[in-house]
């Protein structure tokens, strides 16, 4: 296998180490976000329920979708359908897959990427930056022209069923999950991608200036 094969391959592990990493940050501060938004969207008039209910329920909603957490959702303020739990378990299956493949692709990352720095070949690093930014980049574009379509196109790619498509009167969890919410976390998934993206220049960088003071 070609040097430059090796390069690109290994860019391509860590750029999908980095933007799984950006996905799980933002599960990790989606209450910040969430949080705001109660009163940005009027989401304790919308569901009836005071902002500790509110909270309370979202912080069981993204504690189910961590891997270690095998229970059933359980709401305690919020009735949920059949076709709503299995719509919310569907979701779990998926991030669960994608936790997987985090670690799975952060270890090769580590391993290989270690290897190449030991063999003093940066240039793997260099393109792990750039897919990284321009990807994301260009998602963000399209999706910033209609977020709703693109919302929509997700769920019809990732999902079997149109059980996502809620109805307020039996799942009324909705009312406190407004498309502008998810809008704010694709914005901060964008947002800890180009950071991480700029940190891996940065590194790139580091590794250049210090070949050159060593010659």
């Amino acid at each position: 296998m070609s040097k430059k094969l090796r390069d690109i391959l290994l860019s391509f592990d860590c750029c999908l180490f980095l933007l799984l990493t950006a996905v799980f940050v933002t599960i990790l501060v989606c209450p910040v976000i969430h949080h705001w938004d109660i009163e940005r969207y009027g989401l304790c008039e919308l569901s009836g329920l005071s902002k500790e209910m509110i909270q309370a329920d979202f912080h069981r909603l993204t504690s189910y979708l961590w891997i270690w957490h095998r229970e059933p959702l359980r709401l305690a303020y919020f009735p949920m359908s059949e076709q709503g739990a299995i719509h919310f378990a569907d979701v779990k299956a998926l991030l669960d897959s994608l936790q997987l493949i985090w670690l799975v692709s952060g270890i090769g990352s580590l391993i290989f990427g270690y290897r190449h720095i030991r063999r003093h070949e940066y240039e793997f690093i260099k393109y792990t930056a750039w897919l990284a930014i321009f990807g994301p980049i260009g998602l963000a574009l399209v999706a910033s022209i209609n977020f709703n379509a693109a919302f929509t196109l997700f769920h019809q790619i990732f999902f079997s069923n149109d059980y996502w498509i809620f109805d307020a009167r039996v799942d009324p969890v909705i009312l406190i999950l407004p498309e502008g919410f998810f809008m704010h976390c694709f914005l901060a998934i964008i947002l800890v991608v180009v950071l991480l993206a700029a940190a891996m220049l940065w590194l790139y960088r580091y590794y250049g200036r210090k070949e050159l003071n060593a010659v």
